[in-house]
């Protein structure tokens, strides 16, 4: 259990750090921010903060998998 008063803090956005920079913008983000900007990848589920400007593509694993890799 937490107190009142740390709930209050932990839900007060404005006291967020700004400790991230956006790799397009050079904007500085909060976590929250640069969350609310991820996408998702469509074949790991991660979330992704897009770096590029020319927009976000998902790209395979170079290195082969599955059962007949090693043949």
């Amino acid at each position: 259990m937490i107190s009142e008063e740390l709930a209050q803090l932990l839900q007060d956005e404005a006291s967020y750090e700004k400790d991230l920079t956006d790799p397009i913008s050079k904007e500085r983000l909060s976590y929250k921010e640069a969350m609310g900007r991820c996408r998702k990848d469509p074949l790991s589920g991660l979330l992704l903060l897009p770096a590029a400007l020319e927009g976000y593509r998902c790209y395979r694993s170079a290195s082969p998998s599955g059962p007949n890799a090693l043949r």
